[in-house]
């Protein structure tokens, strides 16, 4: 897509607290910073992507899910 980086990305959650109005159902998801207690939670699902396991298991370990 040839984005150019901006530091502020990291800090998304700060800027979401700035704005008046967020039109979503998941506005205190969106004022969060990123968390990681969704973990494994994949694996509640492992029956059902069997079939694209081996596609997915790649990217399970490169991100350590």
């Amino acid at each position: 897509m040839n984005l150019k980086w901006s530091n502020e990305l990291i800090n998304f959650y700060k800027t979401a607290k700035k704005r008046d109005i967020i039109r979503t159902a998941s506005y205190k998801q969106v004022i969060q910073p990123i968390y990681k207690s969704s973990l494994y939670k994949w694996k509640n699902y492992k029956s059902e992507i069997e079939t694209i396991f081996p596609q997915v298991s790649k990217w399970i370990k490169y991100y350590n899910y």
